[in-house]
């Protein structure tokens, strides 16, 4: 049976705050194939990597002026704003993008950089986009959305600058926000994926399984994520049912447990 690529959700979460730079660095201590984070825009047009909302509405970080935890909208800030607040519950900053780009860049990490856009904007596609064109450090990366219309952000930008779109990964939770496979199909470029969540798997779930096998013929990789407060489901048994269900890829919160798996293959 076939090994699963690793991808650390929001970085490695064992140990440290999730979107933090300690974080990712820990993901590249371990030697992960990839870490998946999530990404706005300032106001004032920084990209900064924050998860940014929750089921629950706005997350919340420490403001170090009141000495108190605030619900953040990141949109509604300007990036030295947002440098008065940390992340909850560490000392951690918000990282700017190409605080992650510089870091890693010096350790010329091997992390593949999966980047979800939270902000849906062209603007957004365009800043990380820039980043990654002039940093010297050439990390393999893939923007994904769940919002799949920020596909044709990425070709604009590619429009632009006269070359191919960059890779994108289409996020689907649930039947309704699968991808429309004709029209990816037509799109595709190499380093597309399609990256469904858990609950497929763990119910067997023939429409997207058939979907999964149709996308795999054409060329696209199969990621799974897991939810956070799905992590009793990191086991051996379920990453044996992930990739019997196509998948070459799971992106999780505690990644050495599927390291662990790997070096028992």
């Amino acid at each position: 049976m076939s090994k699963l690529r690793v991808e650390g959700h929001r970085g490695c979460m064992t140990s440290f705050t999730e979107n933090s730079i300690d974080a990712f660095l820990d993901a590249d201590r371990l030697g992960l194939d990839g870490i998946e984070f999530d990404t706005w825009l300032t106001k004032d047009g920084v990209a900064v990597i924050f998860h940014g909302k929750s089921d629950f509405g706005l997350e919340t970080l420490y403001s170090l002026e009141r000495n108190r935890l605030e619900p953040v909208f990141i949109p509604s800030l300007n990036a030295a704003e947002l440098q008065k607040f940390r992340l909850e519950r560490s000392n951690n900053k918000v990282p700017l993008f190409s605080d992650l780009m510089i870091t890693l860049g010096h350790k010329q990490s091997k992390l593949a950089l999966n980047i979800e856009l939270k902000d849906y904007s062209y603007d957004l596609v365009e800043k990380i986009s820039s980043h990654l064109d002039i940093s010297p450090w050439k990390p393999k990366y893939q923007f994904s959305s769940f919002a799949h219309q920020t596909r044709a952000h990425l070709e604009k930008y590619a429009a632009k600058m006269g070359r191919k779109r960059s890779p994108f990964g289409y996020l689907s939770f649930n039947l309704s926000g699968n991808p429309k496979y004709e029209e990816i199909v037509q799109n595709f470029v190499e380093g597309d994926s399609f990256n469904l969540d858990i609950q497929f798997v763990l119910t067997d779930c023939q429409i997207t399984k058939k979907l999964v096998s149709d996308l795999k013929k054409k060329g696209f990789g199969i990621k799974v994520y897991n939810l956070n407060v799905l992590e009793y489901l990191e086991t051996p048994e379920i990453f044996e049912k992930i990739i019997a269900y196509g998948a070459d890829t799971m992106i999780l919160n505690r990644p050495e447990r599927l390291l662990h798996y790997n070096e028992k293959k």
